[in-house]
């Protein structure tokens, strides 16, 4: 229907908003205990809580991700009153919380594959066009291929990429990820916000990220003096000298063997024979993987994974931890509860799209997914709804975001400077993809999946708000293998080799336990915590590395190997953003949410490839001074997707001919449109994005409270950028117990 609107007028009556028409009529707020009978569209009975009414929503929210809830906890502490829609559920407790802090992932890692892949759902699956042969004759089959189970027909294998997933659930990925939050390398990853002013540019980014890192917990020390596999591994990759005093007879034999091989072998690799291994690469730094953790102060052997729900605070729950114990993690009272009165979370919503007028968005239209349950009896009440608001933000994932961006007709009768112009062809992207850009059309207007028409349809034209969307996407080539470590590591930690007594006195209480009938043959402690390493990114090197032992949708190890043995590399690459790879929206498919099928096409330059090469050549080289391939998880490159770290959907920019919104995240030619999460990065980047998406989120929110102007804040104090944590790290913590000397 609202293709075939060529006006505002008949765009606004499929709405079902009036808002539009000269005979515009406020609708009413829909409650569950009335008889439904307007055939129009609600307001949401968000509208009838005493804190919102109909002009009491300052802003709205699509996405309860980490990006989302940088909104949300910026905005609510400026004072402003916030509606957020996350189309899953809340199935973690406290709402929002890491999945993988339950005992049972912690004692046993592994087990924690099985929650990733089941949190996970494919973005464009290509249809099958197999017929099956081997049915019961009697069965029901059909010689032609036909769309089941919401398969891709328009989704080309070559071009697609196969294993990117979303999430969908209060929390978003953030509930299920490695919590690694790398900043991004200047000049190489990191955008530019300022042009042409670096000084400040650098000012601007260090703030920011000091911001996004107090949110979240970011920290590098939480599994320093604690783990004996994680400094072992990470000295071993640094040539750590040994300390003299601690390196007995045969480890010094050992070590001088090994400066005899490397003595006929090219000056350039010889060694000190106190040094751990041979080297095998150029001299590069190895440090602790930065990571939104903390260790617990009162059981030291569990780690607590960060997520969404660290950013939401006090927004949607009350704090899991016992009352004697807030003052000291830093978590004060608040006198004045804003979960109630300034903040909502309306789950199992799906946000359908943006009710816009002349360059502004007036409302959003959402679903209750579930509301068709309110009535026990045969009455069908609403389901759909308009929440008004002053500011939208759509945080909704690399994906959703474009999506909920393209069903909303962007490019359909907003440009109001161009009415008068005469016909034209559609606005044709990236090998003639027109991005839902046609002739006064939201979508393709003659079906044709993209292919631009020559026949002009519709006398009501305008050029796209948003021409640029969905195109210049970005993912990350990822190479994986796992190792076993060398027995020449295992033998070395009786020793102590670096003398540290922390490290002594974890063995010794392993070994003083280690006297029953069945004995453990390895050296670490059963809760010995598991390395956490990277290898920082550089111009020579511009892939993000992760030495590890983590649970993702693969890897995981049998049972009969022994996870302290086991060494995760995963090495991240990067991809050029060019026009000619993107994401577009299917006009006559849906997906499993009755949202346009979104269907890639994704295909790496030269370049890209390139540096994917040597980035294996350099994984492989690293790995094998650890330990020899786990038998199945030799190196290999894993399927496009499948690091879920899509960007460039939605990239913000300085230049609207090349860019969907501005660096405050504002959509080009929409004055109260926002765009958020990793879609908004316009960089090639290899690290984790969501750090630096939440430091943009945090620039965004600061211009939002800006723009509205006259809020007051709680306890008349500014809008802060940083908002400081009293939390200690473990170290810390350790070190004012009297156990570091």
């Amino acid at each position: 229907m609202l293709k075939a609107a060529t006006t505002e007028d008949e765009y606004w009556k499929v709405l079902g908003l009036n808002y539009g028409t000269s005979d515009k009529t406020e609708l009413t707020v829909w409650e569950p205990d009335t008889k439904y009978t307007d055939p129009e569209i609600p307001w949401h009975q968000i509208h009838s809580d005493k804190n919102f009414g109909l002009d009491g929503v300052d802003v709205f929210i699509a996405g309860s991700g980490p990006v989302g809830a940088t909104y949300a906890r910026k905005l609510v502490d400026a004072g402003l009153r916030v509606v957020m829609c996350e189309m899953g559920g809340t199935d973690t407790k406290p709402a929002a919380a890491h999945k993988k802090n339950e005992i049972e992932y912690q004692k046993d890692i592994d087990r924690f594959v099985n929650v990733i892949k089941g949190a996970l759902s494919p973005v464009s699956v290509p249809q099958s066009k197999k017929f099956v042969d081997t049915l019961d004759p009697a069965s029901w089959n059909h010689e032609e291929p036909f769309v089941t189970n919401g398969k891709n027909p328009a989704q080309k294998e070559a071009v697609n990429l196969s294993a990117q997933a979303v999430t969908r659930g209060t929390g978003g990925m953030a509930t299920h990820w490695t919590c690694a939050v790398p900043f991004f390398k200047k000049g190489i990853e990191r955008p530019v916000i300022i042009k042409d002013k670096e000084k400040e540019d650098d000012e601007l980014w260090d703030s920011l990220y000091d911001g996004a890192s107090n949110l979240i917990y970011r920290s590098e020390s939480e599994f320093d003096k604690v783990s004996i596999r994680h400094t072992l591994i990470l000295n071993t990759l640094k040539d750590e000298p040994f300390d003299r005093a601690y390196v007995i007879k045969d480890t010094v034999e050992k070590a001088k063997k090994l400066q005899e091989n490397a003595d006929k072998t090219p000056s350039s690799v010889k060694r000190e024979n106190t040094r751990v291994l041979e080297p095998t690469h150029p001299k590069r730094e190895f440090k602790p993987l930065p990571l939104a953790a903390r260790r617990l102060v009162n059981s030291p052997r569990y780690v607590e994974w960060m997520s969404a729900e660290s950013v939401f605070d006090d927004l949607i729950l009350k704090q899991h931890v016992l009352p004697g114990e807030r003052k000291k993690i830093g978590l004060l009272d608040d006198p004045e509860p804003k979960y109630q009165k300034r903040f909502r979370l309306l789950t199992n919503h799906r946000v359908t799209r943006y009710a816009m007028e002349k360059g502004k968005v007036v409302a959003v239209e959402v679903q209750h997914l579930k509301g068709d349950r309110l009535k026990e009896n045969t009455e069908k009440p609403p389901t759909n709804f308009y929440i008004k608001a002053k500011v939208f933000v759509t945080a909704a994932g690399a994906v959703a975001t474009p999506q909920i961006l393209y069903n909303s007709g962007l490019n359909n009768f907003f440009n109001p400077e161009v009415k008068d112009k005469p016909k034209h062809k559609p606005n044709v992207g990236a090998n003639g993809v027109t991005n839902g850009a046609t002739d006064g059309v939201a979508g393709d207007s003659d079906g044709d999946n993209g292919e631009p028409s020559t026949t002009p349809t519709k006398e009501y034209v305008c050029d796209p708000v948003c021409p640029n969307l969905g195109l210049y996407i970005t993912e990350q080539p990822m190479a994986f293998c796992q190792v076993v470590l060398k027995k020449s590591l295992v033998d070395m930690v009786k020793h102590n080799p670096w003398g540290l007594d922390w490290w002594d006195a974890a063995y010794q209480e392993h070994e003083s336990q280690n006297n029953g009938p069945y004995p453990d043959p390895l050296p670490f402690p059963r809760a010995d915590p598991e390395p956490q390493i990277t290898s920082p990114l550089e111009a020579d090197r511009p892939w993000h590395t992760q030495i590890h032992r983590d649970a993702f949708s693969y890897g995981a190890v049998a049972a009969t190997i022994d996870s302290r043995l086991v060494v995760d590399f995963r090495w991240f690459g990067r991809t050029q953003p060019e026009k000619t790879n993107y994401i577009k929206f299917e006009n006559d498919l849906t997906d499993a949410y009755g949202m346009p099928q979104p269907t890639f096409h994704f295909k790496p330059n030269d370049e890209s490839n390139h540096e994917s090469h040597l980035m294996m050549t350099d994984m492989c080289q690293v790995a094998q001074k650890v330990g020899g391939y786990l038998p199945g998880s030799e190196p290999q490159f894993m399927a496009p997707g499948l690091a879920l770290h899509l960007g460039g959907t939605t990239r913000l920019g300085h230049d609207p001919a090349t860019s969907c919104a501005d660096f405050y995240s504002k959509i080009w030619g929409v004055d109260n449109l926002y765009v958020a999460g990793n879609g908004v990065i316009d960089t090639a980047f290899a690290a984790n994005p969501t750090l630096t998406s939440m430091a943009l989120a945090i620039y965004s929110a600061e211009k939002i409270v800006q723009d509205i102007g006259n809020v007051p804040t709680r306890e008349g104090r500014r809008f802060e950028r940083v908002v400081k944590r009293n939390r200690e790290t473990w170290a810390e913590h350790l070190e004012k117990q009297g156990y570091l000397h």
